[in-house]
């Protein structure tokens, strides 16, 4: 995308659609949209969002042009450039933070829990 903003490539492509795993930071997204914009005004960016293996398999369904993911879509040339971690927290009311130490997966294992699905039916993923 810098490369066609700064004319390095003639082609510039009219429209580009972009696929954003959800765990992506909103802000730095926006930030990169917008310097993008002021580099070029003649394409538009599409965006879809999803979630696990749902952005990849877009590009695999040749559905996006770009992906930004957590995981690297099998025979695809990816690069990574942003680390997300994570961290265990809890209300300090709930009875975790009680136990006044770092927490850990296993205390989560008598917890209610959550679970976000794949978006790729096909090949869905479980992890996190």
């Amino acid at each position: 995308m810098e490369l066609k903003a700064e004319g390095k490539i003639n082609k510039i492509e009219s429209r580009i659609r972009l696929a954003v795993d959800e765990i992506f930071p909103k802000k730095i997204h926006m930030q990169a949209l917008n310097e993008f914009s002021e580099l070029t005004n003649e394409t538009t960016v599409i965006i879809s969002r999803g979630i696990l293996s749902g952005p990849s398999d877009m590009l695999e369904k040749n559905e996006a042009n770009i992906v930004i993911t957590y995981k690297y879509p099998k025979d695809i040339i990816a690069e990574g450039f942003y680390e997300v971690s994570s961290a265990l927290y809890a209300s300090p009311t709930h009875r975790l933070s009680q136990l006044n130490r770092t927490l850990h997966q296993s205390d989560l294992a008598v917890e209610r829990q959550i679970i976000v699905m794949d978006d790729n039916r096909k090949n869905s993923i479980d992890c996190g």
